[in-house]
């Protein structure tokens, strides 16, 4: 499977990033303009990046999730992780 998912739901008070697949270095802008989208979708609460179906995480999409932290952080919003299921 090297296609990547990514969908962002807003869920009570949380928006959440659900990614699947492969986030290859070629395919982090989408994992990026997601993580925007999740900013701009509701301007409080917290950001969830369910990370729960991904196969393959490049070490520049891990650079992209932790600048999406630092500008949570900066916007005094939380942005936590599920965890990347191991099979």
């Amino acid at each position: 499977m090297n296609e990547l998912t990514v969908h962002c739901v807003v869920t009570g008070s949380a928006t959440t990033v659900a990614v699947a697949g492969r986030v290859s270095a070629q395919q982090c802008r989408m994992l990026r303009e997601a993580l925007e989208m999740a900013g701009r979708m509701r301007g409080y609460g917290p950001i969830v990046v369910d990370l729960a179906h991904v196969r393959y995480l490049s070490a520049a999409a891990v650079l992209i999730l932790r600048r999406a932290a630092d500008q949570a952080r900066q916007a005094r919003r939380d942005l936590t992780r599920e965890s990347i299921e191991r099979t």
